[in-house]
């Protein structure tokens, strides 16, 4: 009632000379939270003034983009699109994706632990701290409400509409409420979900979601602007007593507090929505939030057309969102400062930014730039902080980099009842300096297949950046092994054993952002033993060898966001091959003839194309296409039983090695020969 009589005394004192002043405060809810953007639709299609805006959480992304200037409409558009929607739920190996050439080939590993022993103790192992990567989301704010902020000065009461925002201080158990600085470092540190979303730090404090201690915050805008009435979106509500068997909801009840979504007058007007059919990360259903807010909205507009009777007309609008936008320079950048690196891992990382002196450049070019020297996990960054300069009209950024762990521990595997069951285990070291190397072991070990890599890799970037990779991998397939009966019981041979040694090296060079040139070398010498039918123990298998020497040409283009059972992006694979090598074949007892050991020298080219591509159709169902053209002039060898499985490894295989058919991955068959796996990751060889 007190703001009842404080409107009275107002418009009995300053009479029509005073007008209606109009706060806007918008609650947190994550994905919930686009329920707002209907809301700011629908008041300003209405005519409805907003003087003043705050929000929390996903309120602070609506209420800032609509303090820089942005329309309603131009953020449904925004907030519909499948980019957004990435943005918002990007995995790393998006990141790695935009930069292909710096991925290492997929391995089969669960889980990983990375340390870093030059760290204090309670810091030296490093577990995620987030499950969405967030670096194309921090470019995006960088990008969308830096210009605004500068042209504001950095005071957020100069911006379109003065905005306000929190986040929440865990160390202290108080919110921080954003008044001025970066824009968008302000509203970044408002939506970071704990454990979504990497945590930012202001003056060594860590700053988490505005919506843990505050999700509705009306007081800072009505204790600095006192407007007259106030209207608030709520698409959120506060914990429940927690079920003593939900551990989720007992965390989440230990980190918030109770938040008051009452507002503090009658006079003030409430448009409320409780969603149970929307998750916190459910961005794909943008459409449908907004839509709600927008009719929720125009079903309370009676009552907020009558207890609001300025009106503020279109034309009022959009000026003044001109007015304001006429202030925004383009946002060009003349230098980056970087910290947190040693002399050495600066220059690296500059030689990958790609700068010349006094060049400069946009926020385009420096994300590209960016999200490739953060590609491959070497480097994780801070938000970027950029310092706008008057007197040149240009910003300049400051990031902030830190090195990961240099040692790295994986394990992983296949769980199966059967022969197949089989463990994976990996260990990596990593040095960054002028360039970065990486020492890899790693191994299979099972009761069918035990294997054994070794090897390095060494990035180097200069003006044309490559990298060179060497390795030794020793292979072993035991087909006696107990089940194995199942998979070859059906033939009339039996393959007992294989032994396979290979040396390889490579070099490659990036071909535009997501696609790899490689040129490889392989030397490999392989033992196989088969029995033609039913054996005894006083039987001898056939035996064959090959020693070879291998060239590949390779071509690599891809974006597939998983490497195993992927549900969007494109693969193209183009290759050219040839192979020299000598064959030694001595028959077993059961294939009758001499027991002699025969040599004989073989060769042959081969062209391979491969196009895979993924078409997310709904949450549930993605349509998938699959292509492969082979071209060889592989000759046939002495054993016949062995000609289906070299021109199968010949056409199938990812290295220039025989195929790695292990069962370690996806469980099926490849269709031409007793391989009963063919797919990504291990089962396309150590590449």
């Amino acid at each position: 009632m007190k703001r009842i009589f404080t409107l009275l005394l107002i418009l009995l004192a300053c009479g029509p000379a005073r007008a209606q002043r109009v706060g806007v405060v918008l609650s947190g809810g994550g994905a919930k939270g686009l329920y707002h953007v209907g809301i700011l639709k629908a008041l300003e299609e209405n005519n409805i003034p907003i003087d003043y805006i705050s929000g929390a959480s996903m309120g602070a992304i609506v209420a800032g983009m609509y303090a820089a200037g942005y329309s309603p409409d131009e953020m449904i558009r925004f907030f519909i699109t499948d980019t957004v929607q990435r943005w918002l739920s990007a995995k790393t190996a998006d990141i790695d994706n935009n930069y292909y050439f710096k991925k290492f080939e997929p391995t089969p590993a669960m889980i990983s632990v990375k340390i870093d022993p030059r760290a204090v103790k309670a810091a030296a192992i490093q577990l995620p701290t987030n499950i969405v990567s967030p670096y194309l989301l921090d470019m995006a704010f960088m990008r969308m409400l830096y210009p605004a902020s500068a042209a504001a000065g950095n005071n957020f009461d100069s911006l379109m509409i003065p905005f306000r925002c929190n986040a929440s201080d865990v160390y202290n158990k108080r919110t921080v409420v954003f008044d001025r600085g970066s824009l968008p470092f302000a509203v970044r540190a408002s939506m970071t979900i704990p454990l979504v979303f990497k945590p930012l730090a202001r003056d060594s404090v860590v700053l988490f979601d505005g919506g843990l201690y505050d999700n509705y915050p009306w007081q800072p805008i009505d204790t600095t602007f006192h407007p007259d009435i106030l209207i608030g979106g709520i698409c959120a509500a506060n914990y429940e007593n927690p079920s003593p068997d939900n551990i989720v909801q007992q965390v989440s009840v230990m980190a918030t507090s109770n938040t008051d979504y009452t507002l503090p007058d009658s006079l003030d007007i409430e448009i409320r929505r409780r969603f149970q059919e929307v998750g916190v990360l459910d961005y794909n259903k943008a459409s449908y939030i907004i839509a709600r807010g927008y009719e929720d909205a125009m079903r309370q507009m009676p009552l907020i057309l009558e207890r609001i009777a300025r009106r503020v007309p279109d034309r009022e609008i959009a000026a003044k969102r001109a007015a304001f936008r006429s202030r925004i320079q383009p946002l060009l950048f003349e230098g980056i400062d970087i910290e947190g690196l040693n002399p050495k891992q600066t220059e690296y990382v500059y030689r990958q930014l790609g700068l010349k002196p006094r060049q400069l450049f946009d926020i385009g070019y420096f994300t590209r730039k960016y999200m490739q020297v953060l590609a491959g996990g070497v480097f994780s960054g801070e938000f970027p902080e950029a310092v706008y300069n008057p007197e040149t009209g240009f910003s300049r950024l400051k990031l902030t980099l830190r090195t990961q762990g240099s040692m790295r521990f994986s394990l992983g595997g296949n769980i199966s009842s059967t022969a197949l069951n089989m463990g994976y285990a990996a260990f990596s070291y990593r040095t960054v300096g002028h360039n970065v190397s990486t020492y890899s072991l790693q191994g299979f070990f099972g009761t069918f297949y035990i294997s054994v890599k070794a090897g390095g890799r060494h990035d180097i970037y200069t003006k044309f950046p490559f990298y060179i990779d060497y390795n030794y991998t020793y292979d072993n397939y035991d087909y006696g092994a107990n089940h194995m009966n199942r998979y070859y019981g059906s033939r009339s041979w039996r393959y007992r054993t294989r032994n396979e040694n290979t040396l390889s090296t490579s070099i490659a060079i990036p071909v535009l952002e997501n696609a790899a040139f490689r040129g490889r070398l392989t030397l490999g010498a392989s033992d196989e033993y088969y029995f033609r039918d039913e054996f005894t123990n006083v039987d001898k298998p056939d035996e064959s060898r090959f020693a070879y020497a291998n060239l590949t040409l390779e071509v690599q283009k891809q974006s597939l966001n998983y490497p195993l059972y992927p549900n969007r992006g494109t693969e193209h694979i183009l290759q050219v091959k040839f192979t020299e090598g000598l064959e030694g074949y001595r028959p077993g007892t059961l294939a009758g003839g001499s027991e002699a050991f025969s040599r004989r020298n073989r060769n042959w080219f081969e062209v391979r194309y491969r196009y895979e591509r993924y078409f997310p159709t709904s949450k549930w169902f993605t349509f998938g296409l699959l292509g492969e053209a082979t071209v060889s002039n592989h000759p046939d060898f002495d054993n016949p039983l062995v000609n289906c499985f070299v021109t199968h490894n010949s056409v199938t295989s990812r290295s220039s090695r025989p195929c790695r058919c292990r069962p370690s991955s996806r469980s099926r068959s490849c269709g031409r020969c007793s391989c009963r796996s063919f797919g990504r990751g291990p089962t396309r060889g150590w590449g």
